[in-house]
């Protein structure tokens, strides 16, 4: 049995795809085992108020999505499987049993926020690629991310193995144990988060210059360095640049990397 978790915001289709080329017919989407959309609108409705920016950071789970008697039909036909069944999405390893393999595709949030203002993914149970990128953005910081954060602490014991998918059509992936040595070196010892840079209604040229930033963009006024809620980390293996977002790094070593 293999589960092959997600962070909302990877694409969803580029690995259901994937799978489904090697596991035809046996492979699983939470999606479908959800519960409705308007029911998952209601229940976090009062995270996400109706302000344009004020919202209340949720204390939902990833269970909460979940539709118990779609769930419990899905294990029911894994049991009986005679193959290998493929179970992919966020929320992978609660349905598949405790033995199964859990792979996970990890999403740092700045990639994510470029595949927001492109309309390109689903939020967590609901699909809102139409709405305002400010309003997928406000769904994301207090609701989507922080269920998906704590779900992830649970599973850091668990994973197999990570890809990394930010790049769009060019997935790698790593062990348990290359992992685990590349948060440990990083905490170690003194390290930078990868910086990015967006436009702002000033200035922006002078860093253009000196980072070496596309010169065909308006400017870059905006650079965001050491937000580790949002930037990513790269780790080296083997002559492969491997980039995985750097919260995993706060919520695996919050205290060392505070020291």
């Amino acid at each position: 049995m293999l589960a092959v978790d997600l962070y909302t915001g990877v694409y969803e289709e580029e690995v259901l795809d994937a799978f489904s080329k090697e596991f035809s017919g046996r492979v699983m989407n939470v999606r479908d085992l959800m519960k409705p959309e308007k029911e998952i609108q209601t229940l976090t409705e009062r995270f996400m108020t109706e302000d344009v920016l004020f919202g209340y950071v949720t204390n939902l789970k990833l269970e909460d999505y979940l539709d118990a008697d779609k769930v419990a039909a899905a294990r029911k036909q894994i049991s009986e499987a005679k193959e290998t069944i493929v179970i992919i999405g966020t929320g992978a390893a609660v349905v598949a049993p405790q033995d199964a393999m859990v792979v996970y595709a990890d999403m740092a949030r700045w990639e994510i926020q470029q595949r927001f203002r492109r309309h390109e993914v689903k939020a967590l149970g609901i699909d809102n690629r139409n709405d305002a990128v400010s309003l997928q953005y406000k769904r994301g910081y207090f609701n989507d991310w922080r269920v998906c954060d704590r779900y992830k602490e649970r599973l850091f014991d668990r994973v197999e193995f990570w890809i990394d998918t930010h790049v769009a059509g060019t997935p790698k992936m790593i062990d348990k144990d290359t992992f685990f040595k590349g948060v440990e070196a990083t905490v170690n010892t003194p390290f930078r988060v990868v910086p990015f840079f967006d436009p702002a209604p000033w200035g922006g040229q002078w860093m253009k210059e000196v980072c070496d930033l596309d010169r065909e963009r308006e400017n870059f006024g905006w650079c965001f360095d050491c937000v580790p809620e949002e930037n990513s980390l790269y780790f080296e293996v083997n002559g492969v640049r491997f980039e995985l977002p750097s919260v995993d790094l706060v919520l695996l070593k919050s205290k060392r990397v505070a020291w």
